[in-house]
């Protein structure tokens, strides 16, 4: 019985969208195509998102534990032997006359309507009952300000590869899944500004200062009422190694404008071609997206590099947030990514619960979700201790 049946489209690349000549070999990448619901063996039918107006071929791979001959109808099937898989490449194709079966002659033709693909179907062949057996993927087109990918390239053997942040589906406006898989890197702290050079001469005599100007018929200046700054997203001490991670989307439609968010702040975005962005986490937002992560078990190496590489700016800002990641096209939101947990809790982990689970270390602590916030500036002192103790580090 089939194990996976996996299918990706074929799109540009990052290096072919910048008109980089010297990456041969690396024109387009095959971006993952979701399914749902997700394979099984047992079931047969499908759907699929498609990019809209797309255009070119799918990879079609399927695996089996046990030898099977597997192929797309109207293709020879293949085998691949004992715990190996099958590809094959096919080019999307369109209804021609209200009809798929472009090859049919004579005898009756299978109408379809109101579709933009041709279905996909897998042919399956094993010495078992119930075989052969066909799956069928319905491909539909998705949102023209959507996404199609959202997550990070990683390197396989000195090849770039796309790689979903987990639980991300373009079809599904709401994820949950982790950041735990984004690449890090570190950035060098910034050398301290030597201060300018003044000419040595008599010390200027101080003059006291006076009361403050007030044109006349002005109200007397009273107590302010400016409300604080925002705390940029990648704030960072500046004497401190400074964590970053790029984060890549994938718009749908050449030409939109993609806008990432985390917890409601922009995020500097940059694109890259026509379909391409990137997006740069960095710092505060790093860490806050670590505190994310408690209660799991992914949890413990960001901890562990945060507080090895950046203690203040740790201390400062591993702390609770709303550990939500937004992208918006065109001005709409397209994708909402909630990191460490799931959509049916009204908050966060309390700071309680962050507690809990970073004494317990697993993921089985239980969480209490109507905990409040307040709680931690009672805490934070014991947090630390315990946060320390568990590194081997010695506070100063």
């Amino acid at each position: 019985v089939p194990a996976t049946l996996g299918l990706s489209f074929a799109v540009p690349s990052i290096a072919s969208e910048l008109g980089l000549t010297f990456a041969q070999g690396l024109e387009a990448y095959d971006l993952p195509l979701f399914m749902s619901p997700p394979f099984s063996a047992e079931v047969i039918s499908y759907n699929a998102t498609v990019p809209p107006g797309i255009m070119g071929s799918l990879l079609v791979r399927l695996a089996s534990e046990q030898s099977f001959w597997a192929g797309v109808v109207g293709e020879a099937p293949r085998t691949s032997g004992l715990g190996e898989s099958v590809e094959q490449r096919i080019t999307l194709r369109r209804p021609e006359n209200g009809t798929c079966d472009v090859n049919a002659k004579g005898g009756s033709v299978h109408q379809v309507d109101n579709v933009s693909f041709c279905p996909l179907k897998v042919r399956v062949h094993r010495l078992q009952e119930g075989f052969p057996r066909t799956y069928e993927v319905n491909l539909r087109e998705g949102r023209r300000s959507g996404i199609s990918f959202l997550g990070y390239l990683k390197d396989e053997g000195g090849v770039p590869v796309p790689k979903p942040l987990p639980g991300f589906r373009p079809d599904v406006e709401r994820n949950a899944g982790s950041l735990a898989q984004l690449p890090w890197s570190w950035r060098p702290p910034i050398p301290p500004r030597m201060p300018p050079l003044v000419p040595a001469g008599p010390t200027p005599a101080l003059v006291p200062a006076g009361p403050p100007a007030v044109m006349p018929g002005a109200p007397a200046p009273g107590p302010s009422s400016a409300s604080p700054a925002t705390v940029p997203f990648n704030s960072w001490s500046e004497d401190e190694f400074k964590p970053t991670s790029i984060l890549l989307a994938f718009a749908s439609v050449a030409g939109t404008n993609l806008t990432v968010t985390w917890n409601g702040q922009a995020v500097r975005s940059i694109k890259l071609g026509n379909h391409w962005w990137q997006a740069e986490l960095a710092g505060k937002s790093l860490a806050e997206a670590c505190w994310c992560e408690s209660g799991t078990q992914t949890d413990k190496e960001c901890r562990r590099l945060l507080f090895k590489k950046a203690q203040q700016s740790t201390l400062k800002y591993l702390q609770p947030n709303n550990c939500r990641l937004s992208v918006y096209g065109d001005h709409m939101i397209v994708s909402e990514y909630m990191v460490g947990h799931s959509w049916k809790a009204d908050s966060v982990f309390g700071a309680q619960a962050l507690e809990v689970a970073f004494e317990d270390g697993t993921d089985k602590a239980k969480v209490n979700l109507a905990q409040r916030q307040s709680w931690l500036a009672r805490k934070t002192r014991q947090i630390r201790q315990r946060e320390f103790a568990y590194l081997g580090l010695q506070e100063s």
